[in-house]
């Protein structure tokens, strides 16, 4: 996993702040030349020491590699997970065989995959945060909070419980739906916005990207549409309000077809 062979203190990975990825498709050429030359087997340890040796990327070179070997050793996320899956193998037609360990975990892994969730807490935090980054995201991701606060009370009027209100349905809700998908069309202009323009540094953590938390956001949105594109009668929309907050997701109930 990235993160846990990543030998950096901060994980970022931009070739403006991390030293492995600057020039990485300059190095690797060479670098898999000489691999491939001295080592048959490719474990932890040796793409870690030639990793450093020779100021590369251990995750990088690990995919890289991965090409030239007769059988890889993975978790499930790399063969199925919609976001994290190998494409340089599986956007080709070639032919391959997956021995699957503890196969009866697969289903509810498969679940877990093509499931999706945001929380009304996050979009109203990154709202205060965009005030000062880009006016049109503020106000975008405000209409998304808006639009949660409006779920948020039809389920507590919908509901008899004290404490927590929840509801399922096997359709989305439209106007929240739209919503997010123009939040997505407006962090995406921010983002190509941003990569041109000299940003402020106490707003962004690197010169080409935003704050974390904002990144985040971006991120758990995108996944968070991609699924909903796939929604259908094999999914759940699920909403549950407690306090002030409310969670929604997108609960994968028979993942049998994608995976």
């Amino acid at each position: 996993a990235k993160d846990k062979i990543c030998p950096m203190e901060n994980r970022e990975c931009t070739p403006e702040v991390c030293p492995l990825a600057n020039g990485y498709y300059d190095r690797i050429n060479d670098a898999l030349f000489r691999f491939l030359s001295c080592e048959d087997a490719f474990t932890r340890e040796n793409i870690l020491s030639f990793a450093q040796e020779n100021a590369l990327c251990p995750f990088e070179l690990a995919l890289d590699l991965s090409n030239w070997c007769d059988c890889i050793i993975c978790d499930y996320n790399y063969l199925f997970d919609p976001i994290v899956y190998l494409r340089r193998f599986f956007d080709r037609r070639d032919r391959y065989a997956f021995l699957i360990d503890e196969a009866h975990n697969l289903v509810d892994r498969a679940r877990g995959m093509y499931s999706a969730a945001l929380r009304k807490s996050d979009f109203l935090a990154c709202k205060k945060l965009a005030d000062e980054v880009s006016k049109p995201l503020s106000k975008a991701l405000m209409a998304v909070n808006r639009q949660m606060l409006s779920l948020r009370k039809q389920i507590a009027q919908d509901t008899q419980q004290e404490q927590e209100h929840f509801m399922t349905a096997h359709t989305l809700p439209e106007p929240l739906l739209q919503s997010l998908r123009h939040l997505f069309t407006v962090y995406s202009t921010t983002l190509e916005q941003n990569r041109r323009l000299p940003l402020q540094p106490s707003l962004f953590s690197s010169a080409h990207s935003l704050v974390p938390e904002l990144m985040q956001l971006y991120f758990d949105l995108r996944f968070f549409l991609r699924i909903a594109d796939l929604f259908d009668e094999r999914f759940c929309f699920f909403a549950a309000a407690s306090g002030s907050q409310l969670t929604v997701k997108l609960l994968c109930l028979d993942p049998a077809q994608m995976v």
